[in-house]
């Protein structure tokens, strides 16, 4: 993980200067605008604020040129002294940035600097120390009035010492909305000029930002060692520079309870990094969450290449943005396609699609690692839950392409449109029931994609516990604190009947990639199977063996029953009720089949459909068994009742979409 981290960093820093690859992207909206704090010079001693705005681009090439112009670097992490100067945060510029900067400058013994004197000036002149605490704006001493206490602001700076700059810059805000006519929604950054020369250019303020990111390799906590990352013997290596990252921060470097050894020196023994790598690493990680992060419901990942090839030709640094662009795009498709397609045409997207995986090229040139995190809202912590390494991009392609095949097969087997029988990593994540908030609950999606993804066996057990949990879900309503999405009143059986279909498909999926570990080797159904012929295509392909078949049949009935009874007045379906989603063991089974029998009777359901031919079949095959030698486990006997009742739902949508008759032949 570090390596392919390291890798990609070097690879991406070209020889440019290293604070131009540490520009960050700001969280964009149309018509976000940079707002210039101008100091001018007004006579001897006295400065005047002037506004300026400048709207920031909206396309993302000459946005990322507009913030490395205006060194856009984010602020200081965690406890650090803000000293940046372009900003997102008002009240650090109405309050110690200026300060801090200037120790910062004497620290480098750039005390007589030109950004050192422009500072000071403005210090000097347009700032006043409160009773307690660092200096803030004077709004006063600049001729701007404040509302609230004491005119100018001079007097309320004094009564609110920490709170000043912020005091300041709500004040400080509401006139350049008034003289701007921005709102603070519209104002994505703010910066400082002097004299209409933005403050950032003046020299050593590059140099300050590099010496921020690079402060571990000073002082206390560089020793020589071999870099955890390269693996080479270095002068200099650090044990603390992984804290100065401000994105990717996955180590815990500075509380000695999570050092080896529980002491100071304990870092240095599985976390040291050399100054090359750790560049490397702040270009990545400025990197990695605009290009390469990825989403799975709410769950984030990074998409880190490792390529098999060359990487220092100036050629090769040349197509490597777009290469990386064609891989990440490629795999997006497998991870969310309806993102893609959007609203538009899903069938013709994904045709144009199938036509871009059958380009030759990438796929052979680097292996795909998928780095699963947490990162919290303004926090620096980064909690890594999975990696899954090594992963061939042709891998991926072809999964793709066999959920298209089955795509094909399910819309001539039960209808619909392509996107109802799609199968991607976004779509698997719904078929898992996952509580929120549950931090162990991840594990159970990534033990899953490992299996896809790497090509490992997944326990066929596992996941018809997971199903039958799925569809427990839905019938009692209880999506409140889970990852599914609440159907639309009047469709939570259809919406069920979708998901425990596209499940079923699922399974099929693995079964056609030896995914499936712990299936027994049972007899399939033949084509003496006596139901009708959709019915048969359909129990034939997803290769149903007689006992699933048996359960299948009966959960059709069900939902035969269910129909009875829903038009004999029941607001819901009560034979539901039958049904105990902790297992069905055989005798419930046998319990079920002679009841089912007059509950078809009862609601004149047993003459419709051949429902009488498909009962019989149901009891020939579970007649096969009666030895009390039954092959399925409560759980599997379960979700087989349920596939077949969700059959039976779909077909009869189906067939009223349509306009046919329902009472047929199925």
């Amino acid at each position: 993980m570090l390596e392919a981290i390291a890798l990609l960093g070097k690879t991406l820093d070209s020889g440019e200067k290293l604070v131009e690859n540490l520009v960050r992207d700001v969280k964009f909206s149309p018509g976000l605008h940079l707002v210039k704090l101008d100091f001018r010079e007004e006579g001897l001693d006295n400065l005047r604020l002037i506004f300026d705005i400048e709207e920031i681009p909206q396309e993302p090439e000459e946005r990322r040129k507009f913030l490395t112009a205006w060194r856009y670097v984010g602020n200081a992490s965690g406890n650090n002294p803000q000293i940046f100067l372009t900003t997102d945060t008002l009240h650090y510029l109405t309050g110690p940035v200026i300060s801090n900067l200037l120790q910062e400058l004497k620290l480098m013994g750039e005390d007589n600097s030109e950004l050192a004197l422009k500072l000071r000036l403005i210090r000097d002149t347009a700032f006043v120390k409160p009773e307690s605490g660092e200096a803030v704006l004077d709004l006063a001493r600049l001729g701007l009035e404040a509302e609230g206490e004491g005119k100018g602001g001079g007097k309320g700076v004094k009564k609110r010492s920490k709170e000043a700059a912020r005091w300041v810059a709500e004040i400080l805000l509401k006139e350049v909305s008034r003289r701007t006519g921005l709102t603070k929604k519209k104002i994505g950054l703010w910066t400082l000029l002097y004299n209409g020369k933005p403050l950032i250019k003046f020299h050593p303020y590059d140099q300050v930002i590099l010496r921020y990111r690079l402060a571990g390799f000073e002082g206390e906590g560089v020793v020589q060692g071999v870099c955890s990352v390269c693996g080479e013997e270095k002068e200099k290596v650090s044990a603390i520079a992984f804290k100065r990252l401000q994105f990717f921060k996955p180590y815990i470097t500075d509380k000695v309870g999570f050092a080896s050894g529980v002491s100071k020196s304990g870092f240095t023994r599985n976390f040291l990094i050399c100054e090359d790598c750790f560049r490397a690493f702040l270009v990545a990680e400025n990197y990695l969450p605009q290009k390469l992060s990825l989403k799975v419901g709410k769950l984030d990942f990074l998409l880190l290449p490792a390529f098999l090839i060359p990487l220092s030709t100036p050629a090769w640094r040349q197509e490597f943005p777009y290469l990386v662009k064609k891989l990440t795009h490629k795999t997006q498709g497998f991870v969310d396609f309806a993102a893609i397609a959007g609203e538009r045409d899903f069938e013709k997207e994904l045709q144009e699609f199938l036509g871009e995986l059958s380009e030759e090229g990438e796929e052979n040139q680097a292996l795909l690692n998928f780095l699963f995190y947490q990162k919290p809202p303004g926090r620096s912590e980064f909690r890594i839950l999975g990696y899954i390494r090594d992963v061939a991009p042709s891998r991926i392609y072809n999964l793709f392409r066999r959920s298209n095949e089955l795509v094909n097969k399910g819309r001539n087997l039960l209808g619909g449109r392509t996107r109802d029988w799609w199968l991607d990593l976004t779509r698997i994540y719904s078929l898992l029931p996952l509580k929120e908030g549950d931090k162990t609950e991840h594990k159970k999606l990534l033990y899953v994609y490992q299996g896809l993804l790497k090509g490992e066996p997944i326990e066929y057990a596992f996941l018809i516990g997971e199903f039958v949990e799925l569809a427990h879900l839905y019938l009692t309503g209880g999506f409140k604190g889970t990852n599914q999405r609440e159907p639309k009143p009047g469709y939570e059986e259809l919406a069920l009947a979708q998901q425990l279909l596209r499940a079923g498909f699922f399974l099929k999926f693995l079964r056609q990639e030896n995914l499936l570990r712990g299936v027994k080797d049972l007899p399939e159904v033949g084509q003496d199977l006596a139901v009708g012929p959709e019915m048969k295509e359909y129990l034939t392909f997803m290769g149903y063996t007689e006992p699933q078949a048996a359960l299948f049949l009966m959960g059709y009935l069900l939902s035969e029953v269910g129909r009875g009874q829903y038009k004999a007045g029941h607001e819901s379906k009560p034979v539901l009720d039958k049904i105990n989603y902790q297992g069905m063991n055989w005798f419930r089974l046998l319990r079920l089949a002679n009841q089912l029998f007059e509950k078809l009777r009862q609601y004149d359901r047993l003459q419709y459909n051949y429902n009488e031919l498909l009962y019989t079949e149901m009891k020939r095959l579970l007649d096969r068994y009666r030895d009390n030698n039954w092959p399925l486990s409560p759980e599997e006997n379960v979700f087989y009742i349920l596939s077949g009742y969700a059959f039976g739902t779909k077909v009869a949508t189906k067939k009223e979409k349509e306009g046919e008759e329902t009472d047929v032949q199925t």
